[in-house]
């Protein structure tokens, strides 16, 4: 898949969709019954991209390392691993 394209699905399915589920988050809590889901353990990167995102992410995912307690996970295409090993 091409970068223009990756770009255009997300730009106009990527980003409504993680509109409406965050509306659909925020609107569970207000039901009655709901309990807090407690403090976040493990977090998910995603990289659908360029290499060069991932050296762009590396400030999120330091600050990520220092408040998030469980583990953080790097969803990468094969060809873009070695962008992981140049953040460490």
């Amino acid at each position: 898949m091409q970068v223009d394209t990756m770009r255009f699905i997300d730009r106009w399915a990527g980003i409504p969709l993680c509109f409406l589920l965050t509306i659909v988050l925020r609107l569970r809590t207000l039901l009655p019954g709901r309990r807090d889901p407690g403090p976040i353990s493990n977090v998910l990167f995603i990289e659908l991209s360029e290499m060069g995102s991932t050296i762009l992410a590396d400030p999120a995912l330091n600050k990520t390392k220092d408040h998030i307690p469980g583990e953080i996970f790097f969803l990468i295409f094969a060809k873009n691993r070695a962008s992981l090993a140049l953040t460490g």
